[in-house]
């Protein structure tokens, strides 16, 4: 393997490691997912709708190029 993907590894691995302790612990709003909706006020009804969109588009856009490779 080369230095480029053990770079990418690394965090990867240690992302699993923090989201596995988060899932299985009692704290909540730990867990990247939770994080994530209260940086984008995904659980709001006011403020920031227009962060929602720039959410989805990258959402949408990181599907299609994880699944088509663009």
């Amino acid at each position: 393997m080369s230095l480029p993907n053990w770079v990418w590894l690394i965090p990867f691995g240690l992302f699993l490691v923090f989201e596995g302790i988060a899932i299985f612990n009692e704290k909540r709003g730990d867990t990247l997912s939770e994080n994530v909706w209260r940086i984008f006020q995904i659980r709001e009804r006011r403020g920031w709708h227009w962060l929602r969109w720039v959410l989805a588009v990258f959402m949408v856009w990181l599907t299609v190029h994880m699944v088509a490779g663009f």
